[in-house]
């Protein structure tokens, strides 16, 4: 008998066969393979699960899961609108300043030009050598007092002053010399203009002549321009002048030559503005001929004032002209 022959199964002969898959299920790690296998079925969402293991007592399982779904973009803000500058608006023109030439102002009544004797001139008699004057002059209109004063002709001294003086003045001028005689009628402290007279002084020779202010003035040298504005202002004269040393203050008046047009203020700085009234008619008033004069003033009690300057002022349509004044009323 051959040594080959069928063996003995250890399976007992009644026990029933083996079912299919169930040595898989014996395997050492099936169960916790089979519990993830089912996990990834379950999550879906197009995902693999790869079971990995081996025989040993221990499973080992890596789990990769899908690619999660790709999120929609982020949208891009839209810029904000850039906001449409306004134009820059021009330089806005100053309104043009109020007219301060009006129609019948308020000018103070100043004294009259003094008239000097009957030849215009102060009369002058010297009462021989002795060195006594009389001055006499006739009233001047408006005149209350009179501002008088003595100078050696160099300025460098005063020799006499009076301030209320009378029409009939009578001085000792006994040192030789040349002097001038200074007269200024006085309304109140409203000053008129004044005039001069050389006095000559000598013991052969006492007479008296005309004179000429030159920088006699007891508030001291002064001076002004004036100029009138451009367009759109050509109705506007500005005035400027140097200091008087002793002056205060400053008179300006304007009146028109053929109308009741003009003004007159106290300044106290020393540039002063005219504006001066339009007219839809070209060839009447505001339009015409104007004088101006600027006089130093000083506050004091007592004090004299300046030496008055004046200028004619030509005001058109078209705009300010200004020159020397032709004459002093």
């Amino acid at each position: 008998m051959s040594k080959q022959f069928p063996q003995d199964s250890k399976r007992p002969a009644n026990a029933p066969a083996a079912s299919r898959g169930s040595g898989l299920r014996a395997l050492p790690g099936f169960k916790t393979a089979a519990v993830a296998f089912v996990l990834t079925i379950l999550l879906g969402g197009g995902g693999v699960a790869i079971a990995n293991w081996n025989q040993s007592a221990t499973a080992t399982i890596d789990i990769t899961a899908g690619a999660a779904p790709t999120p929609s973009p982020s949208p891009t803000p839209s810029p904000s609108p850039i906001p449409s500058l306004s134009p820059t608006p021009g330089p806005t023109t100053p309104p043009a300043p109020a007219p301060n030439i009006v129609a019948s102002p308020v000018i103070a009544a100043r004294p009259a030009m003094t008239k000097l004797g009957n030849n215009d001139y102060v009369t002058c008699s010297p009462q021989g050598n002795s060195g006594k004057y009389t001055f006499d002059w006739e009233p001047a209109a408006n005149a209350t007092r009179y501002f008088v004063s003595l100078s050696s002709s160099d300025g460098s001294q005063r020799l006499a002053t009076q301030y209320d003086a009378t029409t009939n003045l009578y001085l000792d001028i006994s040192l030789n010399g040349e002097y001038i005689l200074r007269i200024q009628p006085m309304n109140g402290n409203v000053a008129g203009d004044p005039v001069y007279l050389n006095v000559h002084s000598y013991h052969q020779s006492r007479t008296c002549s005309a004179g000429s202010a030159g920088n006699m003035s007891p508030l001291g040298a002064f001076d002004f321009s004036a100029a009138g504005a451009a367009v759109p202002n050509s109705n506007v004269l500005n005035l400027t002048w140097n200091k008087a040393a002793s002056a205060t203050g400053y008179v300006v008046s304007i009146k028109s030559t053929t109308s009741t047009y003009g003004a007159e203020m106290m300044v106290t700085s020393l540039a002063s503005t005219l504006v001066f009234p339009t007219s839809a008619n070209q060839a009447a008033p505001p339009y015409g001929d104007y004088m101006l004069r600027i006089i130093p003033t000083n506050a004091g009690a007592g004090a004299p004032a300046g030496d008055p300057r004046y200028q004619t002022v030509s005001y058109r349509s078209t705009g300010l002209t200004v020159s020397n004044y032709r004459s002093i009323p």
